[in-house]
C-alpha cells in the first residue's frame, strides 16, 4: 500500500491523518491511479476501490479529480466522471473564478491520501488535524443518481446556512443528523423545518475562538445535507461534486469569499429601501389608491404600492382587468403615484396561460420557448390562470421573448419593479404528462387529467448510460433510488406539485437537474429585461432562490402566518438568506396567512421596519392589515419607520458595502463578535451593518426585552442613553412598551442621518445630521490589539488588497484587529470586527468614523464609484499646552479621485456627539481644508447645546453645502 502523497498546490503542505490503517472495508472508496506531473493545479484519475450500496445503482468508474486555488483564500476541488456530458451548473449562471494562485502567502493548504482517496484542507501552518474539511476515514460514493461525501467538522463548531427552511430551533443548525432537503417547493413557510422555495448548498462554520470557514457544494440537484455531531454529510442525486472551501478567518470574510464565486449582491434602487404595502385581495384600482391616501393621511411612510394577481385579466401575466383595473384608470393612478414620488410593483407568475389569442402565449408558441413534457409537446400544468405552460428561462430565445412581454406590459401600465412568484415552479397538478380539460370547481385543485409515461411492459429500463439527456423517459428519474427528504419525513416524490423531472428544457437538459435553478434563471432574465427597457437599476422580488439570486433580486421568505411563532422565526429566516449571499430579504410583516392582531402587528412593524426588505402583505382570505387600521400599530409604524427613513443615508451605505463585499445587511451578532460564544446562539436580535443593534420584543403581552449587548458602549438611537458593556458582553433588560423598539448605536460610529420624511426622495435630497458616537478606547488598547492580530487575518487583508475587491475605506485603512483576552484588561480585550477602521490620532481620548455613499438612486453603474463617497472622521484630544479638550470632525469628498460624481451633494445641517466627556464648550470653528469653496453659516455658541440627561452635544444651523472635491473641518474646544 502506497503511503499518503501530499500535493503541493499551496507550497507548504503536511500529510493528513493516515486513513489507510483504519479504513473500514465496508465504506465506499476510490483510489488515485494516475496524476499529472504538475500539481498546481492537481489533476488525477480515480478508480473504484470499494463499491457499496448496489441498490442505489452502479458506481461510476473512473472519476476525474481537479484541485486548484481560485484565490489565496479559496480552495476548489471537483470530482466528476471522466466521460463528458454529465450535468453541471453552466457558466452562464456563475462566472466561476478560473483559478489563479496570485502573489503572496496562501491561507490554505491540503493533503491527499491516494489509497483510499481522501482530502484534508486546513489553514496554512496549522496541523492537519485542525482541518476545515476532511474526508479521512469516511465514505465516498459516486453513482448515477447517488453521491455521498462526508467531512469531519469539530463538535464545538457552530454551523449555519443550508436551507431554505423556516428555522424553528434558531439560526444555528441542529447537529442531530436530521436531513436538510434542498429541493425547491411551494411549501407554506408557516410550517417549520421543511424545505421551502430556495436551495442553498453552503455551510458556514464558526469555532468558539471566533475563527470561521465555509464549504460550498456548487450543485443544483436535489440533495440532503446531514449535520451530525462531528461531521456533515452530503447525499446528492445528480450532477458532480464541485466543492469550494473558504478560509475566512472571520464570518464576514467567508461570505466575502462565497460571493466571489456566486456573485456579489446587487445594489437596489434607493426607492426600494422604503416601506412597501401589499395585499392579495384589492378588488379595484380605486381601493388601491384609497390605501395609498390613507397612509398619507396617517403620516406613515410609504414608498411602494403593490398589487397581487387581482389586477390581471383572468390571472394572465402582462394584462389588466378591463373593468376593475382598466388601462385609463390604472395609468391615471400611476401618474398620481409617480407625481408623489411613489412607486408601483405588480406580480407576475412563472406560468403562461394556455390561451389562443393571448399575446404572451401566441408569441411563446411561435418562438418555441416552453419546457417540453416527455412526449415532446409543451408541458401543461395548472396554476392560477388554469392550464399553463412554463418558459425555459435558461435559453437565449426565451430571454428575448420575455423581454418583449415585459416591454408590452410596461407600456400598458408603467411599473417600477417586478415581483416574480410561483417560480419553484409551483404547479397545482402532479404528473409527467397532463392534458387540457374544462376548468373544475376549485382553481387550486388539479382538474387536468395527468399521468406518468409508462415504462416498457417487460419492465426493462434504458440505462442512464451517457447521462440524462438520453434518458428522458425513465422511471428512475421520477423515483430515484435514494429519496431525499422532500417535505420532511414524508419524502415526497420530486414531481409533487411542480413540473415533472422528466420535462426537458430547450437544450435537452432535464428538470431533474435544473429544477432548483429555475427561479434564479427567471430572475436573471427579468433583470436583463428591465435593464434593457428602463435603463435604470432594476428592482425584482423573487420567491424561489438559488445561490447567486442575490446578484439580481431581493427575496421574501414566503407564506408565513400571523402568529407570534412566525414573528420569532423571522429573524433567523433573514439570517439564513443573508449568509447565502441574498441580503435584501424580509418576511411578510404582520403575517401573510390568517388574521393578525393589533399587538402582534404593532410588534411586527417595530422590528419589520428594520428588515432589509420591509413589506406588509396579507392573504385574500384574511382581514385587512394596513398599518393605519389600528392606532397602536400606526403609532409603532410612525416610530419605527420614522427612524428607518431618517437612517436611509446610513442604510443605503450599508447596502453599498454589501454590494461591494457580500457581507449581509442584517447580520447575526457573531459577525461583529465571533470570539464571543454568546453571540453564536443570539438570533432574536440583529445588527444593521456593523454599528446598529436592533432588540425587538417578540412575545405576546411583554413590555420589556432582555437584550444582549456585546463588548462596547452603546447609545440609544432615540434618547441617546448609554448602555456600558465595555467590560464585556452583558444582558440588559430594556423597557419596551407597545410601540417602542430598542435601537442602539455602537461607539466608534458616525452615522449620516436624514430629515423626517414619508418617501425616500424626501430623505435622499434632504439636509443631513451626523450622529457621532465617540469610542473612548485608548491608543494603548488599540496598539495591544494590533500586536495580537492573527496572522491569517493579515494575510487575508493583503490578498484582498491585491485583488482590488475591497472598498476604498478598507484599502486605505485595513481591517480592525481583534485581540485575545490576554491583551490588557477585559475592558478592551475583544473589540468588534468592524467593516472599517478608524484613524486614531496620537493622544486621542475618543474617535469615530463613517462614510456615506450617494448617487442618483437608480443609475446602473455603481462599481468603482469612489467619487460618490463622503468620508467622516472625528477625534477628541487634550492639548498639553492649554489643558483643553480639542475636538474635530473632518469631512472629505473626492479626495484623490479623478472625477467627482454628478449628484446633488447634501447640506450638513447639524451634528450630535455622543460619549463626549462632561465639559463646557468654549468655541466652535468651521474651516475649509481644500481648494473648493464651501458655503456655510457662521458658527456661534448659541448654535450648540448639551442635553441635560444624556450629555449629548448638538451643534445646529451649520448649513454646510458639501461640494466635490473638497474637505472641511468642524472643530471645537471645551474646558
Amino acid at each position: 500500500m502506497r503511503p499518503p502523497v501530499v500535493a503541493a498546490l499551496f507550497l507548504a503542505l503536511s500529510a493528513g491523518p493516515a486513513a489507510t490503517e483504519t479504513q473500514k472495508p465496508s465504506l465506499g472508496s476510490y483510489k488515485i491511479v494516475e496524476r499529472q506531473s504538475s500539481e498546481s493545479p492537481l489533476e488525477a484519475k480515480l478508480e473504484i476501490q470499494q463499491g457499496v450500496e448496489p441498490k442505489l445503482g452502479e458506481d461510476i468508474n473512473p472519476l476525474s479529480l481537479l484541485v486548484n486555488a481560485t484565490r489565496p483564500d479559496t480552495l476548489h476541488f471537483k470530482l466528476s466522471p471522466t466521460v463528458q456530458g454529465r450535468w453541471e451548473i453552466p457558466a452562464t449562471l456563475f462566472k466561476r473564478p478560473t483559478g489563479s494562485e496570485g502573489a503572496g502567502d496562501k491561507l490554505l493548504e491540503y493533503s491527499i491520501d491516494d489509497n483510499p482517496f481522501s482530502v484534508s484542507i486546513h489553514r496554512t501552518g496549522q496541523a492537519s488535524g485542525d482541518a476545515l474539511f476532511s474526508t479521512n476515514n469516511t465514505q465516498l460514493i459516486f453513482k448515477d443518481q447517488y453521491m455521498e461525501v462526508t467531512s469531519w467538522i469539530p463538535e464545538e463548531a457552530s454551523l449555519y446556512g443550508a436551507g431554505e427552511f423556516t428555522p424553528s430551533e434558531g439560526f444555528r443548525l441542529e447537529r442531530d443528523g436530521t436531513p436538510i432537503a434542498l429541493w425547491n417547493q411551494d411549501q407554506q413557510a408557516k410550517a417549520p423545518n421543511l424545505n421551502l422555495y430556495g436551495a442553498r448548498p453552503f455551510i458556514l462554520s464558526v469555532l468558539p475562538d471566533g475563527s470561521a470557514s465555509g464549504v460550498l457544494l456548487l450543485n443544483s440537484n436535489g440533495m440532503d445535507i446531514l449535520p451530525e455531531k462531528d461531521r456533515v454529510t452530503w447525499k446528492v442525486i445528480g450532477g458532480v461534486l464541485d466543492f469550494y472551501v473558504f478560509a475566512g478567518p472571520t464570518p464576514a470574510a467567508v461570505v466575502h469569499q462565497l460571493t466571489e464565486v456566486i456573485g456579489r449582491p446587487h445594489l437596489p434602487p434607493y426607492w426600494s429601501l422604503g416601506f412597501h404595502n401589499c395585499k392579495w385581495g384589492y378588488k379595484t384600482v380605486e381601493e388601491a389608491e384609497e390605501v395609498v391616501r390613507n397612509y398619507s393621511r396617517a403620516g406613515i411612510p410609504l414608498d411602494t404600492m403593490w398589487l397581487d394577481i387581482d389586477y390581471m385579466d383572468g390571472n394572465r401575466d402582462f394584462s389588466l382587468d378591463p373593468v376593475r383595473f382598466a388601462e385609463p384608470k390604472m395609468k391615471a393612478f400611476l401618474d398620481r403615484l409617480h407625481a408623489a414620488n411613489q412607486s408601483w410593483v405588480p406580480i407576475i407568475d412563472a406560468g403562461i396561460k394556455v390561451d389562443h389569442g393571448y399575446p404572451a402565449y401566441d408569441d411563446g408558441i411561435a418562438s418555441n420557448v416552453f419546457v417540453k413534457d416527455a412526449t415532446g409537446a409543451p408541458y401543461i400544468g395548472q396554476v392560477w390562470p388554469g392550464a399553463t405552460h412554463w418558459p425555459d428561462f435558461g435559453h437565449k430565445r426565451t430571454v428575448s421573448w420575455w423581454q418583449r412581454q415585459i416591454a408590452a406590459a410596461h407600456e400598458l401600465s408603467p411599473f417600477d419593479g417586478l415581483w416574480i412568484d410561483m417560480d419553484e415552479v409551483s404547479n397545482f397538478c402532479t404528473g409527467e404528462v397532463c392534458e387540457l380539460a374544462p376548468p373544475g370547481p376549485s382553481m387550486t385543485e388539479c382538474y387536468l387529467p395527468c399521468h406518468d409515461k409508462q415504462a416498457p411492459s417487460n419492465g426493462s429500463l434504458k440505462s442512464l448510460g451517457d447521462w440524462w439527456p438520453s434518458a428522458k423517459v425513465n422511471a428512475s428519474l421520477r423515483d430515484p433510488p435514494y429519496a431525499i427528504h422532500n417535505g420532511g419525513a414524508a419524502r415526497n416524490p420530486l414531481d409533487t406539485k411542480t413540473m415533472p423531472v422528466t420535462a426537458s428544457n430547450l437544450d435537452g437538459t432535464l428538470q431533474y437537474d435544473t429544477h432548483n435553478v429555475y427561479g434564479l434563471q427567471e430572475a436573471k432574465a427579468t433583470y436583463e429585461a428591465l435593464v434593457a427597457i428602463k435603463q435604470t437599476r432594476p428592482f425584482i422580488l423573487t420567491r424561489s432562490t438559488f445561490l447567486g439570486s442575490g446578484a439580481c433580486a431581493a427575496h421574501w421568505t414566503g407564506d408565513n402566518a400571523a402568529t407570534w411563532d412566525d414573528l420569532r422565526w423571522s429573524i433567523p429566516g433573514v439570517f439564513q438568506s443573508g449568509v447565502n449571499g441574498i441580503p435584501f430579504v424580509g418576511p411578510d410583516i404582520c403575517g401573510f396567512l390568517g388574521n393578525t392582531t393589533e399587538e402582534l402587528c404593532a410588534r411586527w412593524i417595530s422590528v419589520g421596519a428594520f428588515y432589509p426588505f420591509s413589506r406588509d402583505h396579507s392573504d385574500i382570505n384574511g382581514g385587512y392589515q394596513e398599518l393605519y387600521r389600528w392606532e397602536a400599530v400606526a403609532d409603532a409604524a410612525r416610530t419605527a419607520l420614522g427612524l428607518r427613513y431618517r437612517m436611509l443615508p446610513t442604510l443605503y451605505t450599508i447596502f453599498k458595502h454589501s454590494h461591494d463585499t457580500g457581507v449581509p445587511i442584517a447580520r447575526p451578532l457573531f459577525f461583529g463578535w465571533p470570539h464571543d460564544p454568546v453571540t453564536h446562539t443570539t438570533d432574536q436580535q440583529f445588527m444593521l451593518g456593523d454599528s446598529i443593534l436592533i432588540s425587538p420584543v417578540l412575545h405576546e403581552g411583554v413590555e420589556n426585552v432582555k437584550a444582549y449587548f456585546p463588548q462596547g458602549k452603546w447609545y440609544s438611537a432615540f434618547d441617546h442613553s448609554e448602555v456600558d458593556a465595555s467590560g464585556g458582553g452583558q444582558h440588559v433588560v430594556l423597557d419596551a412598551p407597545l410601540g417602542a423598539i430598542p435601537v442602539h448605536i455602537l461607539e466608534g460610529a458616525i452615522l449620516p442621518v436624514g430629515p423626517q420624511g414619508t418617501t425616500t426622495p424626501e430623505v435622499r435630497t434632504g439636509a443631513l445630521l451626523l450622529l457621532i458616537a465617540l469610542n473612548k478606547t485608548t491608543l494603548a488598547d488599540t496598539a495591544c490589539a494590533a500586536r495580537h492580530e492573527i496572522a491569517s487575518s493579515r494575510r487575508l487583508l493583503q490578498h484582498q488588497l491585491a485583488a482590488g475587491d475591497m472598498d476604498q475605506t478598507q484599502k486605505k485603512a485595513g481591517s480592525k484587529p481583534a485581540a485575545p483576552a490576554s491583551c490588557g484588561t477585559q475592558r478592551h480585550a475583544r473589540p468588534a470586527v468592524h467593516d472599517r477602521r478608524c484613524h486614531i490620532p496620537e493622544g486621542s481620548l475618543g474617535y469615530a468614523c463613517g462614510s456615506m455613499f450617494l448617487d442618483d438612486g437608480s443609475q446602473l453603474e455603481v462599481d468603482g464609484a469612489e467619487g460618490h463617497v463622503i468620508q467622516f472622521a472625528a477625534s477628541l484630544v487634550r492639548e498639553d499646552a492649554d489643558g483643553l479638550l480639542h475636538g474635530v470632525i473632518n469631512m472629505t469628498l473626492g479626495e484623490g479621485t479623478a472625477a467627482c460624481a454628478d449628484v446633488a451633494w447634501p447640506i450638513l445641517e447639524s451634528v450630535t456627539i455622543l460619549g463626549h466627556p462632561d465639559a463646557h464648550l468654549q468655541a466652535i470653528h468651521l474651516s475649509t481644508t481644500a481648494p473648493s469653496v464651501l458655503s456655510s453659516n457662521g458658527i456661534n455658541m448659541t448654535q450648540a447645546s448639551v442635553h441635560p440627561t444624556s450629555g449629548a452635544i448638538t451643534i445646529t444651523g451649520l448649513g454646510i453645502q458639501m461640494t466635490c472635491p473638497s474637505s472641511a473641518a468642524l472643530t471645537w474646544t471645551a474646558a
